[in-house]
């Protein structure tokens, strides 16, 4: 990693040698989840027109958000990276979004829009109750009128980023306390409108008793939480807003805007419509997935959904392309469409990597290092998240990912290890060295694999085990090993794995330790975790 060192820090990393692999890179992990009738790969003269629409087309999406994300030096977007391709072809490339910028920040609501409940002082403003306590339990520890609701608390005084805390640390914790702002709004006339609050953490905010943005979870303040309510002029909406901190900063804000809606949606369907071909980039970013950020629901926002259906309705030659590090649900628009690409969040030449792909000058090879489920309801974690606060039921055990739909006997969108090639591959001839393998032994396995199509690529063959006798409860299969391999057009080459004593183990919640159990287990040889295309059987001694 540090040939090229001129410091402590690696040297000079943006090389000609480092943009070449991290396009490399991309290209490997981009992941075809669906080819109709073969619709891809296109050819560069093929279609005169294509659109590129979607709020992920122009925007080279690199990773997600939290600390573990790592933006690239630049970016080549979907958008850059087909303009690249066909540069001299002749092949017209427009652009359209299709959907209004998210608003991620509000202007605060000003006092003149507030009246306190009846019976409490105050001819503008909300009335305010805190409580020691983060379940707005028992009697308030500090009732008062404030003029809105727009607080930064920070730490508290003692603590580095200073701050008092809480609203008067003399009567209010610091940490673990909560806050309810009940009042009236007024309407600031008829039309939509965009209300929202920015918390950290748990944050509800009720309009006439109904719940409008729930959010009441331990969460960073990183943008609005925002919902579009329609208002009536003159009229007063009883307001409730609850909060909780639990440790750390705290902050509570409360926003209303007008809602714009404007003609995205209707300049990208025309363009559609007038295109030989449309890709449509959608998906999700690091304002909606990362750390301190959980997703409010699996499938894509309903803006992509209407999108999608949209531009499908006049132009059925599509094909989407995602983003994302977390599973999307499908079911409003898969069965529409004739491709989908997986591209992940695939670094700086994503852009780069998604042309070669979508033409052919690559063969997509990229597995699914997850699973998607045809519905959340099939999660292993339907029914525990998001838990209660500091208490999460990890009922689902060991059970976690293709464990679940194995066990469960569920079939999944998309199973753990999945992906569609331009090219088939053919799986033959499993073999062991031995029937039956010692603790200190390793247990040689060989597979054929060839390339029963017209276009070179490479498979990434995968070695699941299952133990078929267990003392304790255990997964049904398990991922044990893959690997890569390149061939041409009717090419074969021998796959070989290795076994051992490790792999066959497990952790005994009984005996406090891993152990392997003398008894007969399978090897399942395949090209994704549904997709088991050759085993065998062996025992440990």
């Amino acid at each position: 990693l540090f040939d090229e060192s001129t410091d402590t820090y690696g040297g000079v990393a943006n090389t000609p040698a480092r943009r070449a692999l991290a396009l490399k890179v991309a290209e490997k992990s981009l992941v075809l989840l669906k080819n109709e009738n073969h619709f891809l790969p296109l050819k560069a003269n093929q279609y005169k027109s294509i659109a590129l629409i979607g709020p992920n087309a122009s925007v080279a999406r690199m990773c997600g958000g939290g600390s573990g994300s790592n933006p690239g030096h630049y970016g080549i977007s979907p958008l850059d990276g087909i303009k690249n391709f066909l540069n001299e072809s002749g092949t017209k490339v427009s652009y359209q979004r299709g959907i209004p910028f998210a608003k991620s920040a509000l202007k605060i609501v000003p006092a003149s829009l507030l009246l306190p409940p009846d019976g409490k002082p105050g001819k503008e403003g909300v009335w305010a109750e805190y409580f020691n306590n983060r379940e707005l339990s028992g009697a308030p520890v500090l009732t008062r009128p404030e003029k809105n609701i727009d607080f930064d608390w920070g730490y508290g005084a003692a603590r580095s980023n200073g701050g008092p805390g809480s609203p008067d640390p003399n009567v209010v914790n610091i940490d673990k306390w909560s806050a309810r702002w009940t009042g009236q709004l007024r309407s600031p006339g008829k039309g939509l409108y965009d209300i929202g609050c920015l918390a950290d953490n748990g944050v509800r905010l009720y309009l006439d008793g109904k719940l409008v943005i729930d959010a009441w979870t331990d969460q960073a303040p990183g943008q609005f939480k925002i919902a579009t309510v329609p208002m009536e002029a003159d009229k007063k909406y009883d307001l409730r807003v609850e909060f909780y901190e639990n440790v750390g900063s705290c902050s509570c804000k409360l926003g209303l805007e007008e809602h714009k809606s404007g003609k995205e949606l209707e300049d990208a369907v025309e363009l559609a419509s007038q295109s030989d071909l449309t890709v449509l980039c959608m998906g999700l970013n690091s304002d909606m997935e990362g750390e301190a950020k959980d997703r409010d629901e699996l499938s894509l926002p309903v803006a992509q959904i209407e999108l999608i259906q949209r531009v499908v309705a006049v132009n059925p030659k599509v094909v989407v392309v995602l983003n994302g590090a977390t599973p999307i649900t499908m079911n409003e628009w898969l069965d529409k469409v004739p491709a989908v690409i997986d591209a992940l969040y695939p670094g700086q030449e994503g852009g780069n990597a998604l042309a070669s792909v979508l033409f052919g000058k690559v063969n997509p090879s990229g597995k699914l290092p997850l699973t998607f489920p045809k519905r959340f309801e099939d999660s292993p974690v339907y029914g525990t998240y998001p838990g209660s606060r500091d208490l999460a039921n990890y009922t689902e055990g060991i059970f976690v990912g293709y464990r679940h739909f194995d066990k469960q006997k569920i079939q999944p969108l998309f199973p753990f290890g999945f992906g569609l090639s331009y090219t088939t591959f053919e799986y033959s001839n499993l073999t062991e060295d031995k029937k039956a393998m010692t603790r200190d032994e390793t247990l040689h396995l060989t597979c054929t694999v060839r390339n029963t199509g017209a276009m070179e690529g490479e498979e990434v063959v995968q070695l699941y085990l299952s133990d078929l006798k267990s003392s304790e409860e255990r997964e049904v299969k398990s991922l044990k090993g893959f690997k890569r391999v390149h061939l041409k057009p009717g090419e074969s080459v021998l796959v070989d794995f290795e076994v051992k004593q490790q792999d066959l183990s497990f952790y005994s919640e009984k005996q406090k330790g891993w152990i392997a159990e003398p008894g007969t287990f399978e090897a399942l040889i395949g090209s994704s975790s549904g997709d088991i295309r050759q085993q065998i059987r062996f025992d440990l001694r």
